[in-house]
């Protein structure tokens, strides 16, 4: 029960058995050569109660991780199916007269808080593989998975948060553009296609992946991005620049 001591494990010879081997549930051992043997770590109780809570958390630490990770690939699926629905109760022909409203990704956030706990529980269940491989997890390791996890989920958590609070929606009509930022009621800021410094798309490719955005640069200065994940991007981009462009020319 946690208290520092010495444990001496004699194992009697048995008339009716001359020869046996001994084994262990759990921990690695050795054998020396004048027949003493060798332990990494005991762990030992004083109750049954004891001994039954020890094994639950030792057989909890090796199971939670491994429950993240098959809970997040099979929520993977299950956003697919779920972004399919929520983009066509949004779905909107491309030619709609203005003004439009452009969404964002209806399932960022949730995509980010899974992918993070896959991570976590990818690395976690590595870990408590080898443990199980090699028949021993010390105590110390109960608590290491404990707290990988728990760090996981928080950082899950503030990922998504973050990712929830800067998805971005768009309203355009001929005359000016509103942008929004973060779920709920929008807060728009609006200014007029005559009003604008600039607007420039940009892209950046990594390990042969491109991502584009649109810059917009507002009348206070600020430039503002429109990330490539709102719903009907190339519409979007499309429509903005060759109203930027109109208005600009125009002035």
């Amino acid at each position: 029960d946690g208290d520092k001591g010495d444990i001496h494990v004699e194992f009697p010879r048995m008339p009716s058995i001359p020869n046996y081997t001994v084994a262990f549930h759990s921990g690695a051992s050795q054998k020396t050569g004048d027949g003493r043997w060798v332990f990494r770590e005991v762990t030992a109780h004083r109750s049954a109660a004891s001994v039954a809570i020890g094994r639950f958390f030792f057989v909890l630490s090796a199971g939670l991780p491994m429950t993240f990770l098959l809970h997040g690939i099979w929520w993977a699926f299950q956003l697919k199916s779920e972004k399919r629905a929520l983009l066509a109760g949004l779905a909107q022909p491309s030619v709609q007269p203005l003004p439009r409203v452009f969404y964002p990704d209806p399932i960022a956030e949730w995509l980010v808080w899974t992918l993070t706990l896959c991570i976590s529980g990818g690395w976690g269940s590595l870990m408590a593989s080898f443990a199980i491989y090699d028949s021993f997890q010390s105590s110390v390791f109960v608590w290491l998975l404990f707290i990988m996890q728990g760090i996981g989920v928080v950082i899950a958590l503030i990922v998504a948060l973050y990712v929830r609070s800067s998805v971005v929606s768009v309203r355009i009509d001929a005359d000016a553009i509103s942008y929004a930022k973060g779920r709920g009621e929008p807060q728009w800021i609006t200014a007029r296609w005559s009003e604008l410094k600039g607007a420039v798309v940009k892209s950046e490719t990594y390990r042969g992946t491109t991502i584009e955005c649109v810059e917009l640069i507002f009348p206070d200065g600020k430039t503002r991005k429109i990330p490539s994940s709102v719903i009907d991007y190339p519409t979007l981009r499309n429509t903005m620049i060759e109203l930027y462009a109109r208005q600009h020319q125009s002035v």
